[in-house]
């Protein structure tokens, strides 16, 4: 017995020098830093969790495999078998993905994620009113993994777990959620799965997103408190033991530092944002703002004041007008130019323009041509409605989530209205800088696939 249970170390140690050797695990890639986890790594150094650095340094009972993201480096450590004897050695895993796994989370523990999408049958029953984010809805009441503060765990186009038995399921889906426009065959859809299997934990969500800072960091989710709630109980280790150290593999890649700064992250479960908005909100609906004026001032007096500050007002904006509207002699005016001989070169004017653009610091007609330049060099369709003057955008298609879509589209709509806007407006200088870099970076997305043009349309 002691002999297999040595051998069985010894695989799990030479299949951990594997991953934390290869090259994929180490890929870095620019992250925006809604979709990067500094939040969840924040409570993961908050808990006191020592980051796995060396091998000599793993042991089943003192240690939280933690995956999110991609399930084929969990394939890369442990074989068939494996990821079992770690939990029953005393070992806690944690995984969290919405792509389909078909490896050893399935063959030891016959449980998985499927990897279709699934929906909210309603903006009721989803966040911020977007089918693709529903929220979570955990089966029993007082749950130690629920918020204790009552807001909704949001996902993010989660997917959902398959496992013959109902066992060990504690958070699913509303009811009406779909799976693409389609109504799954059983009305019960599952988010989370956690087991203590020995002396081990093993915990599954059907979403890595839930702890992306783009929905950790929202004052009206309970992301956050779900995430320390999580963290906890796969800390909690046999007979009032805890778990110390985690190894916290994010998309493939090995977070070897837990330490981010503060001031990305909330000091408590309940962001102060939230506490705050709750007690004005309270106040408002009990009228106290205006009884405290009407205490100290009163009613005459308050319209006494708003008619004078009125009257003042209309007076200023009339002699501005009276004083637009009348006759000026411009007397340093140079005189007409006699002779043609004298008349300036196109280069000399060119030269005045910009010089004119640069004094007035009105850069409105050199960054309405920029945008155009810039739609006319994006595809067939978007040089179609350029070129025929229409007021219509192309139909765009974003890779990535909602936040990602609905930042594009304002993004586009607010160049799309300055390239075919026939009233000047004032540009800055400063203005005008922004939106050459904001033109750069639309190219480059195009570049690289993260946006395309598909067709033509209308912004609503």
């Amino acid at each position: 017995m002691i002999t297999r249970c040595f051998g069985q170390a010894i695989e799990v140690l030479v299949a951990f020098f594997s991953v934390l050797t290869a090259p994929v695990i180490y890929a870095q890639s620019p992250i925006p830093f809604e979709q990067d986890t500094h939040a969840f790594r924040f409570i993961l150094h908050n808990e006191n969790l020592e980051p796995i650095r060396s091998l000599g340094a793993i042991r089943p009972e003192a240690t939280i495999l933690i995956f999110f993201g991609d399930p084929k480096s969990l394939d890369k450590i442990f074989h068939r078998g494996l990821l079992n004897d770690f939990v029953r050695n005393g070992g806690a895993i944690f995984i969290a993905t919405d792509r389909a796994t078909d490896g050893v989370l399935d063959q030891d523990f016959n449980i998985g994620v499927d990897g279709r999408a699934v929906s909210a049958g309603n903006s009721a029953t989803a966040y911020g009113n977007s089918t693709d984010c529903p929220v979570v809805q955990f089966r029993f009441p007082g749950d130690s993994l629920a918020p204790k503060s009552k807001l909704p765990v949001a996902t993010n186009r989660p997917s959902f777990l398959t496992k013959e038995e109902r066992s060990g399921f504690f958070a699913e889906f509303p009811k009406d959620s779909t799976i693409g426009n389609r109504q799954p065959r059983s009305s019960e859809m599952f988010f989370g799965f956690r087991s203590s299997s020995g002396k081990g934990k093993i915990l599954v969500l059907s979403d890595h997103s839930v702890f992306i800072n783009g929905m950790m960091l929202q004052d009206d989710t309970g992301n956050f408190e779900f995430a320390q709630n999580c963290v906890k109980w796969l800390m909690a280790g046999d007979s009032g033991t805890k778990r110390t150290k985690a190894l916290f593999v994010d998309e493939g890649q090995i977070r070897q530092n837990f330490e981010v700064a503060v001031q990305h992250v909330p000091n408590s479960a309940i962001s102060p944002v939230y506490l705050v908005n709750n007690v004005i909100a309270k106040m408002e609906d009990d009228n106290f703002f205006n009884r405290l004026i009407l205490q100290r001032i009163p009613i005459g007096r308050i319209i006494s004041a708003l008619a004078i500050i009125v009257t003042i007002a209309m007076i200023v904006y009339g002699f501005y007008r009276l004083a637009r509207g009348s006759y000026h002699l411009e007397l340093k005016v140079p005189l007409a130019i006699h002779g043609g001989d004298q008349l300036v070169s196109a280069g000399a004017i060119v030269n005045l323009r910009h010089r004119s653009l640069i004094k007035t610091n009105n850069f409105w007609e050199a960054a309405r041509e920029l945008a155009r330049d810039c739609f006319f060099g994006l595809g067939p369709e978007s040089q179609r409605t350029a070129l025929a003057g229409e007021l219509r955008t192309p139909i765009f298609a974003v890779q990535g989530g909602w936040f990602q879509r609905r930042r594009w589209q304002r993004r586009m709509q607010s160049l799309w209205r300055l390239a075919h806007e026939s009233r000047p407006q004032r540009i800055s200088r400063r203005q005008f800088v922004q939106l050459v870099l904001k033109v750069e970076e639309i190219k480059s997305a195009v570049q690289d696939g993260t946006l395309s043009i598909t067709g033509r349309g209308d912004f609503a």
